[in-house]
């Protein structure tokens, strides 16, 4: 798991075309959830072989400005530049699990015919968060 700062962003916008899937969560510091799922979500990061991204939005990173999260924490999935999933998600490790799980399922011609259906949703992607 990467925690995401002004250090490492132009690394990380690198991966976004690794063809793995890229899963971030967007937390909040002072959030009592977030701080007990990050343990979850880095436990279970160690353990896979996508790429896990941890973001705090406190740190005023200039590329969140247009991103309205309104509870936390918030999960995105993304491969490649399409974006699958924004949003919350119930902070238990089943529930991940159970996510990571179905899109580890999902084949590249799967994921190429949703592109279609799920660009909507590219303002979220990590490659257009400005």
């Amino acid at each position: 798991m990467i925690i995401l700062n002004n250090y490492n962003f132009y690394n990380i916008y690198k991966k976004i075309y690794s063809n793995k899937w890229i899963i971030a969560c967007f937390c909040y510091k002072n959030c009592f959830i977030c701080k007990k799922y990050k343990k979850i979500f880095k436990k279970i990061s160690k353990k896979n072989k996508n790429f896990f991204i941890w973001i705090s939005i406190e740190n005023k990173f200039i590329y969140f400005k247009k991103i309205n999260i309104k509870k936390f924490p918030t999960l995105l999935f993304q491969y490649n530049n399409i974006v699958f999933f924004f949003g919350q998600l119930i902070p238990i490790k089943d529930i991940l699990l159970i996510y990571l799980k179905n899109i580890e399922n999902k084949n590249k011609n799967i994921l190429y015919k949703e592109k279609k259906k799920y660009i909507k949703n590219k303002k979220y992607s990590l490659l257009f968060i400005n």
